[in-house]
């Protein structure tokens, strides 16, 4: 074992027979008890601690007690150590007795009398708790039972009276009767010690016994039961008296008695009368006049041959009886050295002694012998004899009980003093767990187990260093520390010697000093670039180590937000945050240190995160929708850090392909026109990155352009010829249409169609608007054959001008190719004529050709759509009314 633990389990022993009463020692063994009128009930309390002292104590018991108050009580005394102050009452006076145990020590022999009591002659009035109560002579040792004992006595169906019988002579006879109620269901009888004499049958409820006695009779205990009792308290016993008159006959009488025992002779004869007198011998000198022998206790000295005579004429007197007087032993405790020479006064440790049980006296003989130590319960050792080696621990009371058929003798204490070199254990007070706050006052006290008193050293070193001790100033049992510092946290060992030796040291008691978190720091970077790692680190001294919360403020959110807590885990007091940065953690950070002492929060940190530009718009002024001819503008916000170092506008061509239109701040037109119109979308550029904004449709607004009529072919319906005019404009919005005859200006249809038959010859116009403005387009003449003709001309020289034109131009190209010198590269025209403007369809090329002269007929590639079936033609649109022109 451990020599730490050993010298620690040491000290627990002799604490223990300090501390030992601090709880109630005493507990009942049956809280419940059940018992019948006339019988006795038993109280058994069962002790929790094998040492209890009852030297100078006091105790009750107690029936129905009620509290008042926090000491007070009230109940009904059953029994008193001490009738002076608390006399019993006279409902139990002479009823309760010390209940029959076998007896340990002399000390255990008194706790077992007040723990355990029976009572008898018990009365239903007796129900009731019971409790007893014991004041120690230490105010600690006081102490109560409880739960206390709940009694109920019960009716007795069979209460038995038994007659006492008189005083009889010699062969004189004798009639013993027993009774009781002609309701009880048993049967009685009547014993002795020499087995059954009589038993009732029936329906009888009375029983008696006769004999003749002689003078062995004397003294003779009968007893009267039911059958079927088992309990031993509802038995009534009677003891018979027998006279004896002096004879002459030879023969002694021997009488066995116990120490303390009452003896009771008397002394009659057939013919004595008033004047006869009688005495008492002795050993055959004179012991007493009368005709009665009383010794109320018998001793020792009282053992001898006791005879009576008379002064009766012709009488030698009785014939002698031996009172022969047992006793239990009478001990004593003594030591003897095992080593003859060994010659020490004093016991010292590993010496080797014998403890003996020297009976003084005892009658007979011992035939056991038990020993006890501090007055407990169990027995420590069995025999006359108890060697021991001698430990520390050993040092005590001793007592030895030696036992005969008579009772048992109980020794005085024997003082075992056992001097021994120190055994030191370190207590500290004033700290929780080896825990002092900072500035309080502790002590350590160096509680040593040493004979004789010891001197004490005391040292300490620090957990860093465990091998430098530095000694303390003084010799005193206590150290205390007043107030404690920070630099007072160590590990300190106490040390005692006395003049058998030098003890070993204690174990240390290291403390820890309990303050509030001091030095908080935060380290971080204060630039960064957004999406870049960054760390937090947060410092702090304390004990116990802090709980860190990192707090951030911005001119967003000027309130503290906690972003981040930590719960300590360790002793390193660091705590550590790591995130990517974002614009949201641009604020000011600061670090709070907490523990059970208090708090300290850290100077502000300024975080600044670089970004690329944010939430780019484009913003169009006065609006996205602008009239033609009227000014606009558009402004490219957004916010970045550090500032832009570009900005580009876009606009998308109607190949979805973007062209750079400008690279100011703001992009402005003074005059706004169809080719103005489009998505623009603007790009801002800083050292971080680029961001582009969403695109922005801008509408241009204007009145209907280019306006034509678009003539069909000719075709035949039910005899008649019709053509299909459309007219053609370019607008935004879009443009409604209405037709007019030109004689007369006369409105003669509304929509883009108009289909116009043979016989309503004649100019047609349409003219094309807008909420912008309107447009007339050309006149054009229908079914004039002059015109036709005329057209014819144009047409053949125009188509030879054509073919001859394309012919040279491959020539040319041919002599290019061959030579090797240039390339040239057709130029496509895709232009398609729409009721309505381009613009409205994303990304297309929504640019318009300025107005024509007025008359002015342009078709490029325009196809009317017609559908026709010989002997069957349908017109589309609306027709002509008939015209007399």
């Amino acid at each position: 074992m451990n020599a730490h633990i050993f010298w620690w389990l040491v000290f627990l022993s002799v604490v223990k027979n300090v501390f030992s009463y601090q709880d109630n020692p005493f507990i009942l063994e049956k809280t419940q008890l059940k018992a019948v009128k006339d019988s006795c009930v038993h109280i058994k309390c069962k002790p929790k601690s094998a040492d209890i002292s009852v030297e100078g104590a006091d105790w009750l018991w107690l029936k129905d007690e009620i509290r008042t108050g926090e000491h007070g009580f009230t109940g009904t005394v059953v029994y008193s150590s001490n009738e002076s102050k608390w006399p019993v009452s006279s409902l139990f006076k002479n009823r309760v007795n010390f209940s029959d145990f076998s007896l340990t020590s002399q000390r255990t022999h008194q706790s077992e009398q007040f723990c355990n009591i029976l009572i008898c002659g018990l009365t239903t009035n007796d129900s009731g708790s019971y409790s007893l109560r014991f004041f120690g002579k230490s105010e600690k040792a006081k102490w109560m039972t409880n739960p206390a004992a709940n009694l109920t006595v019960v009716d007795n169906l069979c209460p038995i009276t038994f007659e006492e019988p008189p005083e009889v002579l010699d062969s004189e006879k004798v009639t013993l009767t027993c009774s009781t109620l002609h309701t009880c269901p048993s049967n009685l009888r009547i014993d002795s010690s020499s087995g059954k004499l009589s038993q009732s049958s029936g329906q009888a409820k009375s029983i008696s016994y006769s004999f003749p006695t002689s003078w062995r009779d004397d003294g003779r205990e009968f007893s009267c039961q039911t059958s079927d009792n088992k309990n031993k308290y509802l038995i009534k016993k009677v003891r018979l008296t027998v006279k004896l008159a002096p004879k002459d006959e030879s023969g002694d009488i021997t009488l066995h008695v116990k120490e303390g025992e009452y003896v009771g002779r008397i002394c009659t004869h057939p013919d004595a009368d008033s004047s006869t007198k009688f005495h008492w011998l002795k050993n055959g000198q004179w012991y007493s006049d009368g005709a009665s022998l009383k010794i109320v206790s018998v001793k020792e000295s009282d053992s001898g041959y006791y005879n009576c005579k008379s002064n009766i004429p012709g009488t030698s007197g009785s014939r002698k009886v031996f009172i022969d007087v047992s006793y239990k032993p009478e001990v004593e405790v003594q030591m003897k050295w095992q080593n003859p020479d060994r010659s020490f006064k004093y016991v010292e440790e590993g010496d080797q002694i014998t403890l003996e049980c020297v009976v003084k006296r005892s009658k007979p003989q011992p035939h056991s012998f038990s020993w006890f130590r501090q007055s407990s319960f169990l027995p420590l050792h069995i025999g006359q004899t108890y060697k021991l080696r001698v430990k520390p621990e050993d040092r005590g009371y001793y007592s030895c009980i030696a036992t005969n058929s008579v009772g048992s003798g109980y020794s005085k204490e024997y003082h075992l003093d056992v001097q021994f070199k120190p055994r030191s254990t370190m207590f500290l007070l004033g700290a929780d767990k080896y825990k002092t706050k900072l500035n309080s006052n502790i002590s350590f006290v160096c509680h040593t187990i040493a004979n004789p008193k010891p001197l004490y050293s005391w040292y300490y070193y620090k957990k860093t260093d465990p091998s430098d001790w530095t000694i303390l100033a003084g010799n005193e049992r206590e150290l205390e520390l007043k107030p404690v510092q920070r630099e007072d946290e160590a590990c300190y060992v106490c040390n005692a010697t006395n003049t058998i030796g030098a003890g070993s040291h204690s174990q240390p008691a290291c403390i820890q000093v309990l303050f509030p978190p001091t030095n908080v720091l935060l380290s971080m970077d204060t630039k960064v670039r957004e999406g870049q790692l960054i760390t937090v680190t947060c410092t702090a001294e304390s004990f116990p180590p802090a709980d860190f919360t990192l707090d951030m403020s911005s001119n967003r959110n000027p309130e503290s937000l906690e972003i981040a807590f930590s719960q300590s885990s360790d002793e390193s007091n660091v705590f550590n945050h790591t995130f990517n940065a974002t614009l949201a953690h641009e604020a000011s950070y600061s670090c709070t240190a907490s523990n059970s002492e208090g708090q300290q929060t850290s100077n502000q940190t300024k975080l600044e995160v670089e970004y690329s530009p944010k939430d780019v718009k484009v913003e169009a002024q006065p609006g996205s929708v602008v009239v033609e001819n009227q000014p606009f503008s558009l402004d490219c916000s957004f916010h970045s850090n550090p500032p832009i170092t570009s900005l580009t506008w876009m606009k998308k061509t109607n190949d979805s392909r973007e062209m750079t239109v400008s690279s100011e701040r703001r992009f402005s037109v003074k005059s706004a026109s169809p080719s103005d119109c489009g998505w623009y979308s603007c790009s801002a550029t800083n050292d971080v990155g680029t961001e582009k904004s969403q695109p922005v449709q801008i509408t241009v607004h204007y009145a209907p352009k280019q306006t034509t009529i678009i003539e069909g072919e000719e075709q035949l319906h039910d005899g008649k010829h019709f053509v299909t005019l459309i007219c053609s404009s370019l607008s935004d919005p879009p443009a409604t249409y209405v037709w007019y005859k030109k004689k007369g200006n006369k409105k003669i249809s509304s929509g883009n169609n108009l289909t116009v038959f043979s016989d309503q010859a004649g100019e047609y116009y349409c003219v094309a608007e807008n909420e912008i403005g309107q447009r007339l387009s050309a006149p054009i003449r229908m079914f004039d054959r002059s015109i036709a003709a005329v057209k014819l001309l144009l047409i053949v020289p125009i188509f030879a001008f054509i073919v001859l034109v394309i012919f040279l131009l491959y020539r040319l190209r041919r002599n290019k190719l061959l030579q090797e010198k240039t390339m040239n590269t057709p130029v496509g025209s895709d232009f398609v004529g729409d009721n309505g403007n381009n613009c409205d369809k994303p990304l297309h090329d929504c640019s318009a050709d300025t107005d024509t002269a007025e008359g002015q007929v342009e078709v490029s590639l325009l196809q009317a759509t017609f559908r026709s079936n010989p002997g069957q033609q349908e017109a589309k649109g609306d027709s002509v009314p008939s015209d007399d022109d």
